[in-house]
């Protein structure tokens, strides 16, 4: 079964996050809107217009006693809201300067809901969920970022994709940060172009005879990758270089957007052209197409029962994959 939602009066959907217990859906919008929508009842909770500038990234984080949002705009001012159920809309109950003048252009938030992670394009910073005060910022040297995300197993391991085609891996605890201590541990180069997205899963692929992690990135040299990696050793001080991937999964247009859906073992790639290409995530064998004629794909997700979520730029797709159907 394939279902479309389209999201109707906003343009130029960025990016989404699924609530983690909740059927709730958030969509960041050029606009300056964020939008929360309930995916099982098709029910927009909150349209709200949080900036003037464009809003291109929007996370749920959970907060002190209730859930909140978070959300950067393209002037890099950090926006904390909560969701209020009598009137059924969002306050907005904090604002921060987070890097003034330069875009948020993409947040993530760690499994443990400590921290948020975000990227301006010219530098990366940590910021902590309880007073947002800013734990780590990167170096000068951050001038090129495209995207950033945390590892999903590991509180405090992330990754970022850079403009050069190369992808840094970090294992670094932010309440012990240092100047002394901002090097990546691994750094993986085989994209020709830039890296658009950085994902973590673990998973088997052919031979090997227990799970391992793996990245997946997509970049615009038309290209998602698939890396196996080892976890940062504590004695560890050195830089690890990994230039083999385990596989290359070749796109006719810039990959935009990667997912790993764990119920299903497949890998999701969504392009600048709008097609989403369903791979096996253990023999990397394509499994087929997912076209809407909707535009770019700017994000992917999953949600328990193998129901996908894709982001276009002009609406979200919503669609239900069984294992008959791959």
């Amino acid at each position: 079964m394939q279902e479309a939602v389209h999201v109707e009066n906003f343009s130029s959907l960025q990016d989404m996050d699924l609530h983690p217990s909740q059927p709730w859906i958030l969509l960041s919008l050029l606009s300056g809107y964020i939008v929360m929508l309930n995916y099982d009842t098709k029910v927009t909770l909150a349209p709200f217009k949080l900036s003037d500038k464009p809003v291109h990234s929007a996370k749920f984080v959970e907060g002190n006693r209730d859930w909140n949002i978070v959300a950067g705009d393209d002037h890099g001012v950090l926006y904390v809201c909560n969701f209020d159920w009598i009137e059924e809309g969002l306050v907005k109950v904090k604002t921060v300067v987070a890097s003034e003048g330069k875009g948020i252009i993409s947040l993530a938030v760690n499994p443990s809901q400590r921290y948020v992670l975000l990227s301006t394009g010219s530098t990366i910073m940590i910021r902590n969920t309880e007073d947002w005060t800013c734990m780590y910022e990167g170096p000068s040297y951050f001038r090129t970022v495209t995207h950033a995300s945390f590892n999903t197993d590991k509180d405090e391991s992330f990754g970022v994709g850079f403009c050069d085609g190369s992808v840094k891996l970090w294992s670094h605890d932010p309440l012990t940060a240092s100047a002394g201590n901002q090097e990546p541990y691994v750094v993986v180069r085989g994209h020709s172009e830039q890296v658009c997205s950085v994902d973590y899963f673990i998973g088997n692929s052919e031979g090997l005879h227990s799970p391992a992690r793996f990245l997946v990135t997509g970049s615009m040299d038309k290209t998602a990758k698939v890396w196996k990696y080892d976890d940062k050793p504590k004695d560890y001080l050195g830089v690890a270089s990994v230039t083999e991937p385990e596989a290359t999964l070749k796109h006719a247009g810039g990959v935009t957007a990667t997912c790993y859906v764990p119920e299903l073992k497949i890998i999701l790639s969504g392009t600048d052209n709008g097609v989403v290409t369903v791979w096996c995530a253990v023999t990397y064998s394509w499994k087929r197409y997912l076209c809407f004629g909707l535009g770019r794909v700017h994000s992917l997700a999953c949600s328990t029962g193998g129901r996908i979520f894709i982001g276009h730029e002009h609406g979200l797709v919503l669609v239900d994959i069984g294992l008959q159907q791959l």
